[in-house]
Parts: structure tokens; sequence; C-alpha cells
């Protein structure tokens, strides 16, 4: 009788953790995380220009440019101006810049890349100067 009770409330216990939900966790830094947290901490990578378009009535247009690749151990932002190929602009996981040297009829592709591992496009904005109307 006592083998049996004993065997039985094994088995309740093996039951009662096989349907208790787990998160599997790994051990960073000797603190205990999910084991997907890295990869989900990360949030979209943004890069964005404002204004944008550039009011047209000025040589050379103004815009503050803005980004975030937060989570990323660290980013560079290109321009390339009309298609030619790119120059690095800035470093850094985020920041803001203005850009004073918008020329009219031109178009400025701006490209936020991760560069930890091996350099990867996170996202782009292009920025103009607005047409007269």
């Amino acid at each position: 009788m006592r083998k049996i009770l004993i065997a039985t409330f094994g088995l309740a216990i093996l039951l009662a953790a096989c349907q208790r939900k787990t998160v599997p966790t790994a051990v960073k830094n000797g603190n205990s995380t999910p084991a997907l947290a890295e990869k989900t901490a990360r949030k979209i990578p943004t890069i964005s220009a404002s204004p944008n378009p550039i009011p047209p009535g000025t040589k050379l247009g103004t815009t503050t440019l803005s980004w975030n690749a937060e989570g990323y151990d660290s980013a560079e932002v290109f321009v390339s101006k009309n298609g030619t190929p790119e120059e690095l602009f800035a470093s850094g996981s985020s920041g803001t810049q203005v850009v004073n040297w918008i020329a009219p009829g031109s178009r400025y592709d701006f490209r936020l890349y991760a560069t930890s591992a091996r350099r990867e496009l996170l996202t782009t904005v292009m920025v103009s100067v607005g047409e007269n109307k």
C-alpha cells in the first residue's frame, strides 16, 4: 500500500509539472532571462527627416535627421546623393543631426546600417527639397 501511495504522489507531481507552462531560460551575466530575450528586446529601427520634403525657397535646404537602432551594438548612417556611392554621415545606435546642405533638385538617401557582426541595412529615408508651386 505504501509503494502505491508513493508512486501515485510521484505521478501527480509529474503531471502537475507537465501541465504548468514554462518559459525556457538562458543565463546571461549571472541572471536568468528568457532564451529569446536578446532578439525580442530589439525595437524596430527608425530613421526620419523633418521637415521632409524641405520647403522650397532657399538655395540650400535644412532638415533634422533622427535615427534609432536601439538593441543593436553599433550602427552607422550613410548618405548617397543622386545615386552616387555612399559616404559615412554619422555613427551611433541613435542620434539627431541637423543637415543644412540639401540642394534643390537633388535626392539624398540616408541609410541606417547595423555594424556589429556584419553590415546589415536596417532602414532608409529619402530627403529632397519640395518643388515650387
